[in-house]
């Protein structure tokens, strides 16, 4: 049986047989996307909660979307198309993918040529491609970026070189989707046949205006924060950064404000391609077509009313793959797409190791710690295992950043950086982070790594604690097994955190072995 979400298929080019439900559970998956400017896979590692990571990534710029003037897709696009696509089939082969997604959007949607294409594709290569609709475009789209961030309602925005899809979903239901043909790549052959270049930007400005909606007209709030997907928002957000020299090289829930947002349009807007190409966070691959792009994305900032726009670096391939994997079953298919988009956009947070989860518990009940700081504990004992193994803090900074999180930035730094205070406490320097840290932000720090320290110990000897609160005093009462308990080193974790949390600890140990000291 075949999901009837898009066309999922199971290693279509390896052995050419469709998804069976009773097949062995997801490992990896490959999501190709054909899109209006560009040809992308994506590999993903697969765990067995459906938590997905990317750890591959091919992309070509094949422009399918040049056919905007003629509604024909060019034999040489084509051609380029199926090269490619045997280089994808040759890393699905190597890699032995368990499922390949073939997926294609608005340039292959629109074409009057698609069917012979699609045909081809299918004859040459083996991959059996889905033509995504408008409406099944945005919501994987909005599925991916809204799984990664984990913000409820929004109004989120998926800028291509074809078109740009538009979501307002509230507390993860969608109310209102938008398709318009006002991707980059389309205006971009649109109006760039203006000789003039400030009338060819207020034309385009004006017909981009003209079709956006309004806040009201999708049934939005003025509270409701915008999320952003696309190249186009990304290279603005990573230009942004670029000048004014963040610390991170990272985009996936960076906020670029709409002034910033307007800023850069005009100062594109004003340039030449072949000076845009020279700025890293573009690129010559974008050059030509970032303009046009970037009124789309100012002129939606002043449309929406909108203060600032996150940038996720996940979006429809993301989607597509989390939407499929929560149809794995014949009765998952049966649903409807509301109760599948639901499964799909929602992740398990991320929860405190049992072995920590009556300490941690415990402080917030009694606020010690808060919901917040509890937050970031969860996340900081995700990676209690790298306490025994690293040496370059470096590592660690790069192995908590690399993920993307639904934490802002600053959250993360926070993290990372408290796991290296547990281990190496003069090795932080928050003076490096101070355009996202501010001063408390250290405290913060102190009192995670303290706890995560104290945690450490605890699951390592394998004792088993029973902690109570009372008159200011924390009591740990502690059952050691034969292993050596350092009670030392538990001492001086408790007198650090009697001075960050300004209590008192009373410890108490007994042992299995009553010979043991």
């Amino acid at each position: 049986m075949q999901c009837r979400y898009a066309g999922c298929h199971r290693c279509a080019v390896v052995r050419c047989r469709t998804i069976q439900y009773n097949d062995k559970p997801l490992r990896k998956a490959a999501v190709i996307d054909m899109g209006s400017n560009s040809l992308k896979m994506t590999n993903y590692n697969i765990n067995s909660d459906g938590i997905y990571k990317p750890y591959h990534h091919e992309s070509a710029r094949i422009r399918l979307g040049g056919w905007f003037d003629d509604d024909i897709i060019k034999t040489k696009q084509i051609d380029k198309t199926v090269d490619m696509l045997k280089l994808f089939k040759n890393i699905v082969d190597f890699e032995n993918m368990d499922y390949v997604i073939p997926i294609a959007t608005s340039a292959v949607r629109d074409a009057a040529n698609k069917a012979e294409m699609i045909e081809r594709i299918s004859e040459d290569v083996g991959f059996s491609f889905s033509v995504l609709s408008e409406q099944r475009e945005a919501v994987y789209s909005y599925v991916g970026a809204v799984r990664a961030l984990q913000i409820p309602t929004c109004i989120f925005f998926d800028l291509g070189g074809g078109s740009i899809e538009i979501v307002y979903a509230k507390e993860y239901r969608i109310r209102r989707i938008v398709s318009l043909p006002l991707g980059a790549l389309r205006l971009t052959q649109k109006f760039c046949k203006d000789s003039s270049k400030g009338r060819r930007y207020e034309r385009t400005r004006r017909h981009i205006s003209k079709l956006l909606p309004s806040r009201d007209e999708l049934g939005a709030d003025s509270a409701t924060p915008i999320i952003g997907v696309g190249g186009t928002i990304r290279a603005m957000a990573k230009y942004e950064q670029e000048r004014m020299g963040y610390p991170l090289n990272k985009v996936h829930n960076y906020a670029i404000t709409a002034e910033s947002i307007r800023d850069i349009t005009d100062e594109l807007c004003k340039s030449m391609p072949e000076k845009i190409a020279k700025i890293d966070a573009i690129g010559s691959g974008r050059a030509d077509i970032i303009q046009a792009g970037a009124c789309v994305v100012t002129e939606f900032v002043c449309k929406i009313k909108a203060s600032q726009i996150t940038a996720s670096a996940h979006g429809l391939r993301e989607g597509t793959l989390a939407v499929h994997l929560n149809c794995n079953t014949v009765q998952d298919c049966q649903k409807s797409d509301v109760e599948v988009i639901q499964n799909a956009v929602r992740v398990r947070a991320t929860r405190v190791p049992e072995y920590a989860k009556n300490i941690t518990g415990l402080m917030s009940s009694v606020n010690l710690i808060s919901a917040r700081e509890q937050q970031l504990l969860a996340h900081a004992a995700s990676h209690m295992d790298k306490l025994s193994s690293f040496r370059d803090v470096d590592n660690v900074l790069h192995l908590v950043l690399d993920d993307d999180s639904m934490l802002s930035h600053r959250d993360q730094i926070i993290v990372a950086l408290s796991l290296i205070h547990a281990k190496k406490k003069k090795s932080v320097r928050i003076s490096k982070y101070r355009q996202i840290l501010d001063l408390n932000d250290m405290h913060v720090i102190k009192k995670i790594s303290g706890i995560v320290s104290m945690c450490d110990m605890f699951h390592r000897t394998g004792a088993v604690v029973m902690p109570s609160f009372r008159d200011k005093t924390l009591y740990l009462n502690i059952h050691a097994s034969k292993n050596p308990f350092p009670k030392f080193l538990l001492g001086r974790t408790c007198e650090k955190l009697e001075e960050v949390l300004d209590i008192s600890i009373d410890v108490s140990i007994s042992h299995d072995d009553a010979g043991m000291s």
